[in-house]
């Protein structure tokens, strides 16, 4: 029995490759259209499964071309694969295009086709199998809308963790920025209260001297006033005068300072406001100043080339100014030396101004030292000595200086010496006469 099997099978298999009824059962059967089309693309075999996917009866296009069914688009693509077809004698596999349905509408087709031989191996024709692609074009088109969905989303969530990303390093900035500011802040009151402590310390320290100094000679002189020459009286009494000055002086540099009248930014009062006649001004500065030298045993040079011109300021403190950088030039000058008091135009901030120069000859200030010597108090190395300084002659210059609109600067000239430059700003002519 085992061996009658293959015998029944194999006749099973001829009947069906010799019965044409059987395989057009097949054919009848399948999912997919069967068509046979001759050279002319004229449609000769149509299988029934055209109705379901096409809506026409089989036998409205049989004897018809298969042309005008097709996409105007995609037709060169067919008529190349069925020259293929004819010439080469080769299949031509999954040749996408699109088909008019009854409707109207255009239908996705997918086809198979091959030469289709007579009896005597003649090419005849073409015979094919068309798969409908409706379907799978719309889940292609639904996976891809899906998929752009999807990537939109994607870019969404990627926009969003970088606004997340901008955010948190935003807030970070402003952590740091506020922690910067805060350690600033500390820094600063530390800061504030070691100059606050500093000043006071300093304060008790330069009214302490000459306030000793007035009760030491004050009770010299009580207990020696009945033995005590007149001479020495009266030199008792100029200590005490010295003293008292040097007391007056620093009070009166302490008020000046506290006085938010005078902070460098304020301005000046209208009282306070007076024109000021450059060249007059210059020469008188000269005048006391090569007094004050020849006291010393020094020199002043004096060189003012400048032209007709005025300042509006306030003349005593600005004299207060000069006479102070003037005399430091001196004090720290040695016996025999030259200091030039040199007066030129110039400009400041792009307009008029005049230069103001005192060139000595004296021992400089260290470099490290040249930005703090403005600082009220600060003793620098060369002012050791100490003699008649408060420490506040400096940082009221640079006040006045300031308050009226200019600069001053110190700097260390490379043969020796300190070269004090003060600059203020100047009108074009005089309105009212030179001062004298």
């Amino acid at each position: 029995m085992h061996h009658a099997l293959p015998a029944r099978s194999n006749s099973l298999a001829d009947a069906l490759l010799s019965d044409d009824k059987l395989v057009r059962r097949f054919v009848e059967l399948a999912n997919d259209v069967v068509y046979a089309m001759d050279l002319q693309w004229q449609l000769q075999y149509v299988s029934p499964k055209w109705s379901d996917v096409f809506g026409s009866d089989p036998a409205d296009v049989i004897g018809k071309s298969y042309v005008p069914l097709i996409h105007p688009d995609d037709l060169p693509r067919c008529e190349l694969a069925l020259e293929r077809t004819v010439k080469l004698g080769l299949q031509q596999n999954d040749i996408e295009y699109r088909v008019r349905h009854a409707n109207g509408q255009w239908q996705h087709q997918s086809s198979n086709i091959a030469p289709l031989l007579d009896a005597e191996g003649q090419l005849i024709g073409v015979f094919g199998i068309g798969r409908d692609m409706n379907e799978r074009k719309r889940q292609q088109a639904a996976l891809e809308e899906t998929h752009n969905t999807l990537a939109k989303t994607n870019q969404s969530l990627e926009m969003a963790n970088a606004e997340l990303t901008r955010h948190r390093q935003h807030l970070e900035s402003i952590v740091l920025e506020r922690t910067h500011n805060l350690a600033a802040a500390r820094s600063e009151a530390e800061s504030a209260n070691a100059v606050k402590t500093r000043f006071m310390s300093n304060v008790s320290h330069e009214m302490r001297t000459p306030l000793q100094g007035i009760l030491g000679y004050a009770e010299v002189g009580k207990i020696r006033s009945d033995e005590a020459t007149p001479d020495e009286l009266a030199s008792y009494f100029d200590s005490i005068l010295r003293a008292g000055q040097q007391m007056h002086h620093l009070v009166e540099g302490l008020l000046t300072l506290a006085n938010k009248s005078w902070d460098e930014h304020a301005g000046l009062s209208q009282e306070s406001r007076q024109e000021i006649d450059v060249i007059n001004f210059a020469h008188s500065m000269a005048t006391l100043a090569r007094l004050r030298a020849e006291k010393l045993g020094q020199q002043l040079a004096v060189d003012i080339q400048i032209p007709t011109l005025c300042m509006v300021g306030d003349l005593p403190r600005l004299q207060q100014v000069f006479n102070h950088l003037l005399g430091n030039a001196f004090r720290y000058s040695a016996t025999g030396s030259t200091t030039l008091w040199r007066v030129r135009g110039t400009s400041l901030d792009t307009k008029p101004g005049i230069s103001f120069e005192i060139i000595d000859q004296g021992c400089g200030i260290p470099e490290s030292e040249i930005k703090a010597v403005f600082e009220p108090f600060y003793e620098s190395s060369r002012t050791a000595s100490g003699a008649g300084s408060t420490g506040l002659g400096l940082p009221l210059s640079h006040c006045i200086v300031a308050r009226h609109g200019g600069t001053i600067a110190l700097t260390n000239r490379p043969e020796g010496g300190l070269n004090c430059q003060v600059i203020l700003p100047v009108l074009a002519s005089i309105s009212t006469p030179p001062l004298a």
